[in-house]
């Protein structure tokens, strides 16, 4: 497990009682691995120099962003080299760590014209909007960022390949077993040297047919039991899982789906797919209740990934459908490992 560090960036003036709120929970998650300079930094240590050293020591950086960030009583703080915010980024960025910007109290991402040219490719970088009315949902999306950018996610799967060498192994039991059974009934068809046999055995029933028809069914069995292992695709084994050349479901997005989630998140939103390519949201709570209620959408034939890009471009909802129950579909979310998505047609 990577035991990585996380920088916290943030204006006093700015978001100071957010950065401690964010500060108290992040450290509850990942113990003496945040950074923030009001408890970070020692007395008589050169800000400048420990703030690089920080930020280059660290995986992630996390910028809050608030109404002031950019400028206070018309004054661009960014504009000035020495700028202790414009550092701290503009390191991180350099350095190709995660830069997760959060958003706070409505404040918006500024355009990349706004910001001086080490800091413009900030606004590529995908943001967290924080509401006071929704903080811990929000603080939660973060640390699910940051566990995903740390590898500490663990996926649901992670006892199945144990499971999977298990029934392997008895698999290879069987077969030898089957062998073995099929040698000995060949054998008792043929009596002593000399002696005559009144038939023989008939292609359709020869040890030989009687072993491989055995073993393919052996085969299709320890298929099925690997496919619903705890930690598979779930269901029955009559649902069809996308793959190479699986051409027994079609995913046709266009019209209205109820999608609820399943794992670690609690969320349930009715979408109407816009044939033209723009969606709308009829109604979402949970995790969903954040997202814009419209925007655009669009559908990958080749991996089946469904993207909903919303109006105000803060985030993003991804899915990749992976199989069919009854008159739905499952999903899976790239970004979050344990969480499934369940879309059935209104």
């Amino acid at each position: 497990m990577i035991q990585g560090r996380i920088f916290i960036s943030y204006r006093r003036d700015d978001s100071a009682g957010y950065a401690r709120l964010i500060y108290d929970r992040l450290n509850a998650r990942f113990p003496k691995r945040v950074f923030m300079d009001v408890t970070g930094i020692e007395a008589g240590a050169d800000f400048v120099e420990a703030i690089e050293q920080a930020v280059g020591s660290c995986v992630a950086l996390v910028s809050l962003i608030g109404q002031q960030w950019l400028a206070t009583g018309g004054r661009r703080r960014l504009d000035d080299p020495a700028d202790f915010v414009r550092l701290e980024i503009a390191a991180a960025l350099k350095r190709n760590i995660r830069v997760i910007p959060v958003l706070l109290r409505g404040a918006t991402m500024p355009a990349a014209e706004e910001l001086p040219p080490d800091l413009a490719s900030l606004t590529r970088r995908q943001a967290i909007e924080f509401s006071d009315a929704d903080f811990d949902h929000d603080i939660e999306r973060l640390i699910r960022a940051l566990e995903w950018e740390l590898g500490e996610i663990e996926p649901r799967q992670t006892e199945a390949p144990a499971r999977r060498y298990w029934l392997l192994a008895v698999g290879v039991v069987v077969i030898f077993a089957i062998i073995g059974l099929s040698v000995w009934r060949g054998n008792r068809g043929v009596g002593p040297p000399g002696a005559l046999t009144t038939q023989s055995p008939s292609p359709q029933t020869t040890p030989a047919s009687e072993m491989e028809s055995a073993i393919n069914e052996l085969g299709g069995a320890l298929q099925g039991g690997i496919k619903n292992l705890p930690g598979t695709a779930a269901g029955p084994q009559t649902q069809s899982t996308p793959g190479a050349g699986d051409r027994q479901f079609k995913f046709d997005p266009v019209g209205r789906w109820l999608i609820t989630t399943q794992g670690t998140v609690s969320a349930s939103m009715l979408v109407n797919l816009k044939a033209g390519g723009a969606y709308e949201i009829l109604n979402a709570s949970g995790a969903f209740s954040g997202f814009d209620r419209s925007g655009t959408w669009s559908f990958n034939q080749e991996d089946r990934r469904l993207v909903l890009l919303p109006t105000g471009g803060t985030f993003a909802f991804a899915a990749r459908i992976t199989e069919k129950q009854g008159e739905g579909f499952y999903a899976s979310d790239p970004t979050y490992a344990g969480v499934t998505y369940l879309f059935k047609r209104q």
